[in-house]
C-alpha cells in the first residue's frame, strides 16, 4: 500500500511535492508527487549505490529513448538526470492509480469484455515497446497506470528497471510473482520479448480473480515455483470464462514459448 509522506523532491532546478510513497526499496523509491503546476507526476529515483557505470549509463539510454514512446501507452518524460549522485526521472501521468491499488481489482471476475479489453491494449503496448527494440522486464500490477482507476485506461511505467529491483528485498518480493523462469536463470538466462508475453499472462491469470499460480516466501521458493509447478487452467477454475481467453493466456504462461 502506498506511504503517505509529506516531503519535497529536488532534482537539478525542479522541485515537486510529493504525496504518497508507491514503492521503495534499498536501491530506489517511487513516488506520487505534484509539479509547480499542480500536475500530477510519478518521480522515480535510482539511488547511487546501485548505480554501476553499465548500468548508469544503460538508464540514460532508455531515458533517451523513452522519449519516443508514444501516449497514451506511457507517460510523458518532463524531467531526467542524475542529482547528488542519483538518477532521477519524472513522468507526468493522469490522476489515478496503480493497477496493484486497484479498489476492485478482485472484483473484475465475470466482467470478461473489460478483462480482454485490457488485454488488447497491453499487448499493443509491449508491441509498440518491442517494436522499438526495447524490453520491459518487469510487468507487474505495480507498473501499470490507470488513468482515474479505469481499467480500459492503462499506462506502462518502468521500463528497463529490472535490473534495479534488488530480488531478495521484501518490498520486491510480491513483483517476483510476474517474473518468466528465465529471470530466474532458468535456460539461457535469456527472457527476450517472451519474457514480456510471460508476465502479460500472468498478469491477466491474476486480473481474472484467479489465485497467482507461482509464489513463495522468499527468492528460492518463489524460483522452483516458477520452475516446476503446474499452470491450472483459467478454464477450470472459472469455466464461465471465455474457452478462448483461457488458452491465449495459457499459451502466454507457456515455460518454453
Amino acid at each position: 500500500m502506498p506511504l503517505p509522506i509529506a516531503k519535497q523532491i529536488v532534482t537539478g532546478q525542479q522541485s515537486y511535492q510529493v504525496t504518497t510513497i508507491t514503492w521503495r526499496s534499498t536501491h530506489a523509491l517511487k513516488a506520487l508527487a505534484t509539479d509547480a503546476t499542480g500536475a500530477t507526476v510519478l518521480v522515480s529515483i535510482f539511488f547511487k549505490s546501485a548505480l554501476t557505470t553499465s548500468r548508469l549509463s544503460g538508464l540514460l539510454g532508455l531515458t533517451q529513448a523513452r522519449q519516443h514512446l508514444p501516449a497514451p501507452y506511457f507517460p510523458k518524460v518532463i524531467d531526467s538526470g542524475i542529482h547528488n549522485g542519483d538518477l532521477f526521472l519524472v513522468e507526468q501521468v493522469p490522476p489515478g492509480c496503480s493497477l496493484a491499488d486497484l479498489p476492485t481489482k478482485r472484483q473484475l471476475r465475470g466482467h470478461d469484455d473489460k478483462i480482454l479489453q485490457f488485454a488488447t491494449f497491453l499487448s499493443q503496448a509491449v508491441g509498440i515497446l518491442h517494436d522499438h527494440g526495447l524490453i520491459h522486464g518487469q510487468l507487474d500490477p505495480l507498473s501499470i497506470w490507470l488513468a482515474d482507476g479505469d481499467l480500459l485506461r492503462p499506462m506502462l511505467l518502468d521500463v528497463g528497471v529490472a535490473p534495479l529491483l534488488p530480488e531478495e528485498e521484501p518490498e520486491t518480493l510480491s513483483r517476483l510473482y510476474y517474473l518468466a523462469p528465465e529471470r530466474f536463470g532458468h535456460g539461457d538466462g535469456n527472457c527476450g520479448n517472451a519474457g514480456d508475453l510471460y508476465s502479460i499472462g500472468i498478469l491477466l491469470y491474476d486480473l481474472c480473480g484467479a489465485p497467482l499460480p507461482f509464489m513463495g516466501d522468499d527468492l528460492k521458493t518463489v524460483a522452483h515455483s516458477v520452475y516446476s509447478a503446474v499452470l491450472i487452467p483459467l478454464s477450470e477454475l472459472q469455466p464461465e470464462f471465455p474457452q478462448n481467453g483461457s488458452a491465449i493466456i495459457a499459451r502466454l504462461v507457456r515455460k518454453s514459448p
